[in-house]
């Protein structure tokens, strides 16, 4: 069941690059579009951020993202997500940014790269899809709509 917790926190960018701002708003659509997801989970997300190759954390320049997961498969500390192309710091497409985070988010329940992670990467596409498809904020594993913090009943829920 969601908690008023559940969702992402905080997000920060990497205020030293000039179009800071801008990255910015890449982070806060990221968190309105994964939101619901983590809501409908029971996730909670501490921090979002940005990763560059600028910072201690980006210097890899083969990764996209990383999450640190607190192991309680309801936590993560903290998601950091690439939103630049190395070195010339332009902005990613959003929809990259975006599989990104599915990706990470799917790191919450599972640390490494198995099977299970794998299903669950492709089941929060499939459920994010849905939300924004249908246009519901919130839907429960099954893909019903949760309104008012209950789900719907699913014998009578006409598609």
């Amino acid at each position: 069941m969601a908690r008023e917790t559940d969702g992402i926190a905080e997000v920060r960018e990497v205020k030293s690059i000039d179009d800071a701002a801008e990255a910015r708003k890449v982070l806060l659509e990221l968190k309105r579009h994964c939101d619901p997801l983590c809501q409908a989970r029971g996730w909670r997300v501490e921090r979002l951020v940005e990763m560059c190759c600028c910072t201690r954390d980006g210097k890899n320049l083969g990764v996209a993202g990383y999450c640190q997961s607190r192991g309680d498969k309801r936590t993560a500390l903290k998601i950091a997500v690439r939103l630049r192309a190395p070195r010339g710091h332009a902005l990613l497409p959003f929809e990259r940014a975006l599989s990104i985070m599915f990706h990470e988010l799917a790191h919450i329940e599972h640390q490494n790269h198995s099977a299970s992670f794998y299903e669950l990467n492709d089941a929060l596409r499939k459920q994010y899809e849905l939300i924004r498809d249908r246009g519901f904020q919130i839907v429960d594993e099954a893909g019903f709509p949760v309104r008012g913090g209950r789900a719907l009943d699913g014998a009578r829920h006409n598609p």
